[in-house]
């Protein structure tokens, strides 16, 4: 038997959004907060399936722009401490005390430094002054991120799907 669903796809992506940007955004803290998104709350409250990409800004913000030649690592790893130690578990709690039933399915980061030398990207893997790569450094963030991500997943409160798609990448 044919059955028809309408559905219905809302897209709230904001390019350079950190963690922490996102909880921004979703929690009201007065009563003119110019951050505070009352659409993305709402849609959020509304939604059936939520899905959710965040992280690699914490960690890109960081870099010069454009062409992140450059990156500050000590203050990647300070983000990366952040993340896997307060804002994973908080922007998480947050979305679930927003809509508890909501399907949520989140991604794991990737790397977008080249593990191997390309025509064009072999910069990605030349040891920079402390001897160590972009795509080492980079990997290394993006690989302690994602365990908080995965570990997370099965708490009972937090309870959400993970598409790990670090290795696709």
């Amino acid at each position: 038997r044919n059955k028809t669903t309408n559905v219905e796809f809302l897209q709230h992506a904001i390019n350079g959004l950190t963690t922490p940007g996102l909880i921004d955004l979703l929690i009201d803290d007065g009563v003119e907060d110019p951050i505070y998104d009352v659409q993305m709350v709402n849609n959020i409250k509304a939604a059936n399936i939520i899905t959710l990409s965040i992280g690699g800004n914490d960690l890109m913000q960081w870099a010069q722009i454009p062409g992140f030649a450059t990156v500050n690592w000590a203050k990647a790893q300070g983000s990366a401490d952040t993340f896997v130690a307060t804002e994973w578990v908080k922007l998480i709690e947050t979305i679930k005390g927003l809509n508890r039933i909501a399907r949520l399915i989140v991604t794991t980061g990737y790397n977008p430094y080249n593990l191997e030398a390309v025509p064009g990207y072999e910069s990605d893997v030349v040891p920079g002054t402390d001897g160590i790569s972009f795509s080492q450094h980079t990997e290394a963030l993006v690989t302690y991120m994602r365990s908080v991500v995965i570990s997370e997943s099965n708490k009972a409160l937090l309870g959400y799907e993970v598409a790990d798609i670090y290795h696709d990448f």
